[in-house]
């Protein structure tokens, strides 16, 4: 499912049926302003495993299929975001555009955008479309998270 951007400085939503395991993709996606295609995180997905854990590819693959994790993320997100296990500020919410976190007490990951005017909107794929975060600061409190991917 696709909606339009909430902002012109943000990229289109796509959301995800709650059992396609694709929450890093799209995650991912968003983070990088929709420019990733399904078939190029598949590929570089299966890849990631298949050297990492010296799988076949097919293996790679099945492993690709049902989920991903935070290293495959930091991995993708090389020389595109920092990362860090800190706890964010109001100064990070400041200076950075882009949050990409991978949660803490699920197998999930969401994407926070700031928007034209300083507004942040939440881009978690399981939901219909972005929403608004009218305190990100409190939104960041209860979805804690295992680390951040931070960009401008």
């Amino acid at each position: 499912m696709t909606s339009v951007a909430p902002s012109p400085s943000l990229p289109k939503f796509l959301g995800q049926e709650p059992s396609s395991g694709l929450c890093a993709f799209h995650a991912l996606n968003h983070f990088m302003g929709g420019t990733l295609t399904l078939p190029a995180f598949m590929s570089q997905a299966t890849t990631f495993y298949q050297k990492r854990l010296g799988m076949e590819r097919v293996d790679a693959k099945t492993l690709t299929d049902g989920g991903n994790d935070p290293a495959l993320v930091a991995e993708l997100l090389t020389g595109l975001a920092e990362q860090t296990t800190r706890s964010l500020t109001a100064t990070d919410l400041d200076y950075y555009k882009k949050i990409l976190i991978p949660l803490k007490n699920r197998a999930h990951f969401i994407t926070i955008l700031k928007g034209d005017g300083g507004t942040w909107w939440n881009y978690d794929s399981l939901l219909g479309q972005p929403a608004k975060l009218d305190n990100p600061a409190s939104f960041l409190t209860q979805n804690p998270a295992q680390s951040y991917f931070l960009a401008k």
